[in-house]
């Protein structure tokens, strides 16, 4: 790992391999380019996800990405929506490319992993 980069987390995802979110990402890409403003003091839930997602998608359009999703209250919304935390896959660490959030049930290039039917 650069330990150059600052990061906002590093983490161990749901197959216990490191992911980690640099600051970089999360100031420039997710708050500035995209104004997904509503994930301001997220960071943690963001974290969460990663570690305890809901399920992990293939990304429809980048085969290099998986998103780990779940259902979360955003305050700064108001609302429940599905937040999704998109991972290029094929790094070590594994690294966070984006975050978003939706009322509509993500379209998904397949089902890698169901919490609720996976092995305790």
């Amino acid at each position: 790992m650069d330990t150059s980069t600052p990061l906002v987390w590093i983490t161990k995802d749901y197959e216990s391999i490191e992911a980690q979110f640099k600051e970089h990402t999360f100031y420039i890409h997710v708050l500035g380019e995209k104004q997904r403003l509503e994930f301001i003091g997220e960071e943690n839930t963001l974290k969460r996800i990663v570690e305890q997602p809901r399920f992990v998608l293939h990304d429809k359009d980048k085969p290099d990405r998986i998103v780990c999703v779940d259902l979360c209250y955003l305050p700064k919304l108001n609302g429940i929506y599905w937040v999704g935390v998109y991972i290029e896959k094929d790094r070590r660490p594994r690294d966070v490319a984006t975050v978003i959030a939706t009322r509509k049930i993500p379209k998904t290039g397949g089902i890698i992993y169901d919490s609720t039917k996976a092995s305790t």
